[in-house]
């Protein structure tokens, strides 16, 4: 790694890295151009009494190490005699472990590590496919390596060696182009991939762990896990620049005496996962630790959150420091970033820093074109020491791993994960690409919604995963560990996601678990994450059953939908689990259980059985168009005016994002009931929403918007409350369109009414709801003609009818940027029709997706200003 290219607060806190003896030697380029068993005989002609591994039953000196490894070696060498078949290991963590290692390196061969807690299938499948022809094992796991052993496998137990073998150095020539490990990854799916890489590359990730962490013989390393990728590099770490290893099976012995063999045995830097790391944090609560010697701490490349450097701030003394960074077993380390007690963090997210080891990264989108600063993609990684690939299987490694199209020798891995760059090429790490899924349509990143529920002080551990319905479509779960006694309940998360994330990024589940399932590389194990049972979420309100027959009816068409057990008079619906898709189909259950149709925007007054219950006894459910979407809050209310075909319960991301203190309501038009007379003209919907909103607020000034054809009739209601002498300090238009009277524009809303308006405005529940109509009533047609879409017709007319008048007040107009060229004309007309002003703001997004999240958030931010400086000015 050049340092030079590290900013100068990165450049300071590496310096600090310096062990304080002073007698760090670098590791040179020219020096991974040898084998590693080459590399460690020189570390052992240097220190052959040091210290080089110990366990809680064991140690090895350089020299002894180096003896039993050449035992090993001359073992194969014998059983197997020439050549470079692959080895695998059945052997704990620890000394056995690291001597089997190091003694099928001697001997030239490929190491193939197996943990002895995997699954029997799984390493009976590691065998098979790695192609081993010997396990090497000891005592304590020979029946276990008799067991898997198939296909004339043989065990060689290192507990029993023939005490003739040599324990010289063999000699044997061993190139830096021979393979040196076949690791196979944990695999969440499927059946695991042996990732391979030779003898230089693997001292390449030494060499740039060994400079940036300025590793040198008087340092004292952990090894806390067994064979990972990170854990084969660790061992090497040490035993490559005489250090002494620490190895302590966390597995069986746990975490609580980590703190104490640190500070006794004078550990000078850590080494782990960033779950283990949190286990080991929470073992310091009951009293505080002080480590002297501790110089790093160091987190291998999961999700590093900023609480994680509180904890560091909070237990490490101040010549720590704390790295973390970003690797893969396919890459090797390629960034780091270094972080002391002064670093502030300002996401939830730590970065994962700056270039190591000459490994370039570039951020691409699905057609492998580059995205800008800011922007994010999937990250490629570009070097000439990147996997060899994936053992026996050449069509997946061509398919992986890119040759570099100018022809050099380096290569290129993309690596499925996602990730933002800064302008100062600080990369920010954003989680796997396949966590990605897609929930009513959105793609939604889990680790997005993870780390939103890690901000709650009272969740220790999460996990976020898709899980299918009855009905086949996916719904989030959360997995949940509390931090302390009593936990959350379901409704005080929920509440404070809402705040957090748009409403299909809320888990509708939740489970609570003591601790998150692990596997043996201390990665979390998504697929033994339980299934959600079916019961009732655990909600802040009681369980009151029904006490009518409507009640019983209604509560038993919610649990039907929701999937659950039972569901309560007064649980709110969207606290059940519920969202507009589930909220549509259950629109249509009671619409036909009870034979009266609700508009949809009913759920935002009557989210409970029993104000559910209470409107369907009420003879008024149409009668009025305005919709409290969000009532509370001191500012003056903001009144929005629905898009073509009615609906205003698309507004309800944009209240959201106004904030608790900015009234909102909705105007909906007559006409959806089947029974009232859709209005016709434009004037006359004008003229009946000003009366509505004038019972709420009989004097101005008012503040009006309007979205898509609700512009116009914003428009004109501020005509019609001018000349009733009224003032309107706020015309907000929302990609309006523009009256015209050209004959498509009046035959257009017969075809278009579920093709393009439904769509533009985002309203997928809507389109779920017709289809279910269809089913049930026997054909499309019978959908075209359902009273909403004579609604839309007739909204549509009074539109092309409607002639606008220049206005004598400012025009705000809010234009989504992804607008067709062709569609700017609509922005230039109403241009024309402000006779006193003319405001305009580029929101991103399409006319559709502007309404949404994430895009909804800048939407609401600039009306939120337009809204604060056309408040009265207070003298």
């Amino acid at each position: 790694m050049s340092s030079t290219n590290l900013p100068p607060q990165q450049l300071s806190i590496l310096n600090r890295c310096f062990h304080p003896s002073g007698t760090f030697i670098e590791f040179k380029q020219e020096e991974i151009e040898q084998s590693i068993p080459d590399r460690f005989e020189e570390q052992v002609r240097k220190y052959p009494h040091r210290l080089a591994v110990k366990t809680r039953t064991q140690e090895l000196t350089y020299d002894e190490l180096n003896r039993a490894a050449n035992r090993v070696a001359g073992a194969l060498l014998s059983h197997l005699g020439d050549g470079h078949a692959p080895v695998a290991l059945l052997l704990e963590q620890g000394g056995p472990l690291i001597t089997g290692i190091l003694g099928v390196l001697k001997a030239g061969r490929i190491c193939v590590p197996l943990d002895p807690s995997y699954p029997r299938d799984r390493t009976r499948y590691m065998l098979e496919d790695s192609q081993a022809t010997v396990i090497l094992t000891n005592n304590q796991n020979l029946s276990l390596a008799r067991e898997s052993a198939r296909n004339g496998i043989q065990p060689l137990n290192i507990d029993d060696l023939e005490a003739n073998l040599s324990i010289e150095d063999s000699g044997l020539s061993i190139s830096p182009d021979t393979l040196a490990y076949i690791l196979y990854t944990s695999g969440s799916t499927g059946q695991p991939k042996g990732v391979t890489q030779n003898h230089r590359n693997w001292l390449q990730q030494v060499m740039i762990d060994s400079n940036t962490l300025h590793i040198c013989a008087e340092d004292r390393l952990t090894l806390l896990t067994s064979v990972t990728g990170q854990a084969m590099i660790t061992i090497f770490d040490a035993l490559l620049n005489g250090v002494s290893l620490y190895s302590l099976n966390v597995r069986e012995e746990g975490v609580t005496h980590l703190a104490d063999m640190l500070i006794q045995q004078e550990i000078t830097i850590y080494f782990s996962g960033s779950p283990l790391y949190r286990r080991f944090i929470d073992t310091l609560t009951g009293g505080t630790k002080e480590f002297p010697k501790l110089r790093v701490v160091k987190l291998s490349s999961q999700t590093i959150f900023k609480s994680d450097v509180e904890l560091y701030k909070k237990y490490f003394s101040p010549g720590c420091v704390f790295v973390t960074g970003l690797s893969s077993t396919e890459t090797g380390k390629f960034r780091n970033y270094y972080v002391d007690k002064d670093t502030e963090i300002t996401t939830s997210n730590v970065p994962v820093g700056f270039p190591v080891g000459g490994k370039d990264v570039r951020l691409v989108d699905d057609d492998g074109n580059d995205v800008g600063f800011n922007q994010v993609g999937e990250i490629e990684v570009r070097g000439p020491y990147l996997s060899l690939g994936y053992w026996g299987k050449p069509e997946l490694t061509q398919e992986t791993f890119l040759s570099d199209p100018v022809g050099s020798n380096e290569r290129i891995y993309r690596t499925g994960d996602m990730g933002r760059m800064s302008p100062d090429g600080c990369l920010e790490h954003l989680g796997r690409k396949d966590f990605q899924v897609k929930i009513r349509g959105y793609r939604v990143e889990v680790g997005e919604v993870e780390t939103a529920l890690l901000e709650l002080t009272s969740i220790k551990e999460t996990a976020v995963q898709a899980r299918e319905n009855s009905a086949g479509e996916q719904r989030l779960v959360a997995y949940l560990v509390v931090e302390t006694e009593p936990a959350p309940s379901i409704g005080e998360v929920r509440t404070f996601l809402k705040r957090k994330l748009p409403d299909h990024m809320v888990p509708p589940h939740y489970v609570f678990l003591d601790a998150l399932p692990m596997l043996p590389n201390g990665n979390l194990d998504r697929r033994s994450l339980p299934e959600p049972d079916h019961g009732r979420p655990d909600l802040d309100t009681p369980f009151v059953g029904p006490q009518t027959s409507m009640e019983e009816q209604l509560a038993r068409i919610w649990a039907d939908v929701l999937g659950i057990d039972r569901v309560g008079i007064h649980d709110d619906f969207m606290d059940l689990g519920g969202d507009s898709l589930l909220a549509a189909a259950m629109m249509v259950h009671v619409e036909g259980t009870f034979g009266k149709e609700l508009p949809l925007s009913i759920l935002i007054r009557a989210s409970t059985v029993a104000q559910m219950a209470d409107t369907l006894h009420s003879e008024n459910i149409w009668l009025h168009s305005l919709v409290p979407i969000q009532p509370l809050g001191s500012n003056p209310p903001f009144f929005c005016v629905h898009p073509n075909g009615g609906h205003v319960l698309g507004f309800q991301a944009l209240a959201r994002h106004l904030g608790n203190d900015q009234p909102f309501y909705g105007l909906e038009p007559p006409g959806r009931d089947g029974e009232q007379r859709p209005l016709e003209r434009v004037e006359d919907m004008a003229a009946r929403y000003i009366d509505e909103i004038r019972v709420l607020q009989p004097q101005g000034p008012y503040y009006l918007g309007g979205y898509s054809m609700g512009g116009t009739v914003a428009f004109e209601m501020a005509h019609q409350l001018q000349n009733l002498g009224q003032e309107v300090r706020l015309l907000a238009l929302l990609d309006p369109t523009i009256p015209t009277n050209n004959l498509f524009a009046r035959i257009s809303p017969f075809f278009a009414r579920n093709i393009r308006v439904l769509i533009n405005f985002g309203i997928r529940e809507e389109i779920r709801r017709i289809k279910m109509k269809v089913r049930a009533k026997g054909g499309w047609w019978a959908g075209i003609f359902e009273p909403e879409s004579l609604v839309s017709r007739s909204n549509a007319r009074a539109k092309s009818r409607y002639v606008p008048k220049p206005y004598s007040g400012t025009i705000t107009l809010f234009w989504a940027s992804d607008n067709p060229a062709e569609s700017t004309d609509r922005r230039l007309a109403w241009r024309e029709f402000a006779t006193d002003g003319f405001d305009l703001h580029i929101v991103p997004g399409d006319h559709s997706s502007m309404m949404a999240d994430p895009h909804v958030k800048v939407l609401a931010k600039e009306l939120k200003n337009c809204l604060y400086r056309a408040l009265p000015s207070k003298s």
